[in-house]
Order: structure tokens, then C-alpha cells, then sequence
């Protein structure tokens, strides 16, 4: 009589609880490695959109020469610039318009004296569109030395970051306000200021880095 061999059909508990976990265990990974890719997109893609908004300021301001305050005339706009909202997440494309139309644009002195809130009567939207626009979905806005080695500053942690800057023609002249807890002035700037962006995870950053001269590199 022959013996025959037992044939083994299917798995056992135990192993299918192996096959599973370690499945389980590369599907996070992948999850994880997905999201880290997906954040440092959209960091190197906001950068760039917030470089592309803060060069438009700037394109609008030398556009506003013939009607401004340095050469005399009276227009709606007398200059451009960007806001930065740290808390709400936020940047926005705005003219600084004076309250009623017609009326001379203020010196560059002048405008440099006015405090400069979000409530000023001067600081209009430009468009609705690029009005309080969200940074991307995994970014958000920090000040710099929230990033050693990255988001750093030789004007400390809130001195060199950047949350108004506005160009005013016709050079144009570049005006800033710094990240501070209460909201200051614009001033022309010593040095480099910076709007720095990082990824929600905290583990990748970048800048945005403004000269005195209003040369804009990311």
C-alpha cells in the first residue's frame, strides 16, 4: 500500500495575519512617502506662485509713473504690494489707493510715516481673485528661524520677515513692515527681507529673499 502525500490547501491564521500586516505596514509607508512628495509639490509651487504675485506688485508700480506722486499727478492707484496674513494663511495683491478719486498721491515720505493696518483706508484689493488667497493645501507662512539652517535672518526671528511690502514709483521704491506682534509702519529696509514658506510636516522650507533695491530671487 501506498502512502500518499497530504496536499496543504490555503494558509493558516497566523500566516495570513503576517501577509496582512506587512502589507498593512508598505501600504503606510507608501501613504506617508505620498504625502511628503505631495507637500514638497506644493512648496516649490507656491513659492513660486507667491514670487510670481510679489514681481506683479512690482511690475504694477513702474505701470503707475505717469500718474504719480513724484511726477505730479493724481490717479486712483498710487502704488502696489503685498499683505501677509501669518495667522489666516493668507497673501494678498492689494493697490494703495487714496480715499477719494483724484486726490494727489501722498509722498514717498509720507507714505512711509502712515501706520499701516489692514484697516487702512488706503489699502484696496486690486482684483477680488487675489484678495485673502489660502497658501496651498500641506504650506503655510512662517517666520524665519521657525527653519534653522533655511529660514533665517541676520535681523532675528521676526525682525527680517516680511508681512506688508509695497513698491512705490517711481524707481519704484521698496517699502516693507516686519512680522511683528503689533503691527508697525513701513520702512525702507536696511536689509534682505524674506517671506519664508514651509511645509505643514515641518520638514522641508523655503524662501523668498527682497532686497533694499526690490530685486526679488526664490
Amino acid at each position: 500500500m501506498t502512502c500518499g502525500t497530504r496536499s496543504r490547501e490555503g494558509f493558516t491564521l497566523v500566516e495570513m495575519l503576517v501577509v496582512i500586516g506587512i502589507t498593512s505596514l508598505f501600504a503606510a509607508l507608501a501613504i506617508g512617502y505620498s504625502h511628503v512628495g505631495q507637500n514638497e509639490n506644493a512648496l516649490t509651487v507656491e513659492t513660486a506662485k507667491v514670487a510670481e504675485v510679489m514681481l506683479q506688485a512690482r511690475q504694477l508700480a513702474l505701470a503707475t509713473y505717469g500718474g504719480s506722486a513724484a511726477s505730479g499727478g493724481t490717479q486712483n492707484a498710487c502704488a502696489f504690494g503685498v499683505l501677509f496674513d501669518y495667522t489666516a494663511g493668507t497673501y494678498s495683491l492689494f493697490a494703495y489707493e487714496p480715499v477719494a478719486p483724484g486726490t494727489r498721491c501722498p509722498s514717498l515720505a509720507n507714505a512711509t510715516a502712515m501706520g499701516f493696518g489692514r484697516n487702512d483706508a488706503y489699502i484696496q484689493p486690486y482684483a477680488a481673485s487675489s484678495w485673502q488667497m489660502p497658501f496651498s493645501e500641506g504650506v503655510g507662512i512662517v517666520p524665519p528661524g521657525n527653519f534653522p539652517g533655511v529660514c533665517t535672518n541676520a535681523q532675528g526671528a521676526n525682525g527680517g520677515a516680511i508681512s506688508a511690502i509695497m513698491f512705490y514709483p517711481p524707481n519704484p521704491s521698496m517699502l516693507v513692515r516686519y512680522y511683528t506682534t503689533a503691527p508697525g509702519s513701513l520702512g525702507a529696509p536696511q536689509s534682505a527681507s524674506v517671506v519664508c514658506l514651509q511645509t505643514i510636516d515641518g520638514k522641508n522650507a523655503t524662501t523668498i529673499t527682497v532686497n533694499p533695491e526690490g530685486q526679488i530671487n526664490f
